[in-house]
């Protein structure tokens, strides 16, 4: 106990290190900061592939990610300067993420139609399964954390980082049953429910975002 206060102190004795354990404002940005920087190389990635490989599937995924990260920064640009989002912003926001949801339906449609779908190497997988129920612990962990906050930036980048997590996880059943199986009338089955269900939760959180925005009205 006692070398573990110590390093804390020591911790605690670095400006930034401090700020992000004290400062839930601070966590914030860097949270969005490098989620911005994780999107971006993502979705240059996946456009990337979708050349290479000629396919609409990564294209698409690929121009899902590139609007999410316009949406961070967008975010990004009221942090920066210091200044609380208003209810106005908040309802622009959750509109910005119900018109990104268009593109994951997108995804579904085209997953369906043509049975494609990402395919893993070997383990690999097994570290994206990792990731992705990573990112779904954390997103989920973070809205609840969060649940009662008045800030707007915070509660809406929680709410882009459970859409991120929710298409992750599409991606990777879709990815698994490729992996794992060949029977196409149980992929498309299993692709309609889980992207209808991502799709749905999606447009919920966006529309919440939407019809709660006015406890943000005295930062407006």
């Amino acid at each position: 106990m006692k070398r573990f206060r110590l390093i804390k102190e020591k911790l605690l004795a670095v400006k930034p290190v401090k700020r992000y354990i004290t400062e839930d404002k601070f966590r914030g940005e860097v949270s969005l900061c490098l989620s911005l920087s994780m999107n971006l190389i993502y979705s240059v990635w996946e456009i990337v592939c979708g050349i290479y490989y000629r396919s609409f599937w990564f294209a698409t995924l690929g121009c899902y990610y590139i609007l999410l990260s316009m949406l961070r920064i967008f975010l990004m640009r009221y942090s920066i300067r210091g200044r609380d989002m208003g209810c106005r912003v908040c309802r622009l926001c959750g509109a910005l993420l119900l018109m990104i949801n268009l593109t994951v339906s997108g995804i579904v449609v085209l997953a369906v139609l043509t049975n494609q779908g990402k395919r893993y190497v070997g383990y690999l997988i097994y570290a994206v399964a990792l990731f992705t129920f990573y990112k779904i612990t954390v997103a989920v962990k973070n809205i609840i954390k969060h649940r009662k906050s008045q800030n707007a930036s915070r509660s809406i980048t929680n709410a882009i980082c459970f859409s991120s997590a929710a298409v992750s996880m599409l991606s990777l059943e879709i990815a698994m049953i490729l992996h794992f199986g060949d029977n196409p009338e149980f992929f498309r089955q299993m692709t309609i429910f889980t992207g209808a269900g991502v799709c749905a939760a999606i447009s919920f959180t966006g529309i919440y975002i939407i019809v709660h925005a006015e406890k943000y009205k005295k930062n407006d």
